[in-house]
């Protein structure tokens, strides 16, 4: 996690999403990495897929990451698709 977080600014979304997935389904919570990719991928969510959109959806909330703010954008862009 540590070496991907520089790397970040490089991922497309799909990149970001699976990331974001894998490491809610190894349980690995991470709050600063998650705040960081979080705020990659808030700029990217209007070339994101749907199934990028919910699995971010699902690995935040599996994670217990809270950030109202993006959830709210990124259900907007979710049912904008």
């Amino acid at each position: 996690v540590g070496e991907l977080r520089g790397k970040l600014a490089t991922c497309k979304p799909q990149d970001l999403s699976n990331t974001a997935w894998a490491l809610a389904k190894l349980g690995h919570a991470d709050p600063g990495f998650m705040a960081v990719l979080v705020g990659e991928l808030r700029g990217k969510l209007a070339t994101c897929k749907p199934q990028d959109l919910s699995n971010t959806a699902w690995a935040l909330a599996k994670l217990g990451h809270a950030d109202p703010g993006f959830m709210a954008v990124l259900v907007g862009e979710l049912r904008g698709k």
